[in-house]
């Protein structure tokens, strides 16, 4: 997944934006947590959208961040077209 900086000027949190599988992903970095994070949103009919933080989920190095977010973009395909 390639990721763009769109972090504003006057952050001290880091923001990232990028795309896999059609789904918006938004990497973050709280520096208050000192913790990455993603949120994803399909933007499309299915409707999905999630935050790992929801579930208490954080990483360590944005590297983990990224595969983790691929990782359970994959799960909710899979499930999603079980249910198609």
């Amino acid at each position: 997944m390639r990721l763009k900086d769109v972090t504003p000027n006057y952050y001290t949190n880091k923001i990232y934006r990028g795309k896999y599988k059609k789904f918006e992903c938004r990497i973050n970095y709280s520096s208050n947590l000192d913790c990455w994070y993603y949120c994803i949103n399909s933007k499309d009919e299915r409707d999905i959208r999630y935050n790992s933080l929801w579930n208490e989920i954080e990483f360590k190095t944005q590297e983990d961040c990224i595969k983790g977010c691929q990782a359970y973009i994959d799960e909710v395909v899979i499930k999603n077209a079980k249910f198609s």
